[in-house]
């Protein structure tokens, strides 16, 4: 197995238009990463405050951004 370092290089060797194909590679993966990272904390961040506890219905999302920006200002 390729360290690191001679990928790399091996790659460097390679015409520009192969090099373009593992940027725009390495670029998806990692837009994928944070996608998927950014959605599991909007999904932690609404479940926890999405519903109104006493009616069971949901809360409109200015009373969500309300709230966050209430919590914000009282922990500091």
């Amino acid at each position: 197995m390729l360290d690191i370092k001679q990928k790399i290089e091996e790659i460097n060797r390679k015409p520009e238009h192969i090099r373009k194909k593992f940027m725009y590679g390495a670029v998806f993966v990692c837009m994928v990463f944070v996608v998927v990272i950014w959605l599991m904390s909007m999904k932690i961040n609404f479940s926890s405050s999405s519903y109104n506890k006493e009616t069971q219905e949901p809360t409109s999302i200015d009373n969500l951004i309300k709230n966050k920006v209430e919590n914000k200002t009282i922990s500091e």
